[in-house]
């Protein structure tokens, strides 16, 4: 399993992993972009199995699951 205590899912296999809530996090994203990371998240209608954060698009999780 991939790295829980930084959030970051280190195992996730897909090619737009950078763009996933958990490595955008891990990289500073929700400090340096409030705007645009309020955007990917605001009215979540997917949750991460994996680490449990919400998601407005499926694409923005490692492991989504509908709400």
């Amino acid at each position: 399993m991939g790295d829980l205590n930084s959030g970051q899912n280190s195992d996730c296999k897909d090619q737009m992993h950078k763009s996933h809530l958990c490595y955008l996090i891990y990289e500073g994203k929700h400090d340096s972009d409030p705007k645009g990371y309020k955007k990917l998240v605001a009215k979540g209608n997917f949750i991460c199995e994996y680490c449990g954060r919400t998601a407005k698009d499926a694409e923005s999780l490692c492991s989504p699951k509908e709400l």
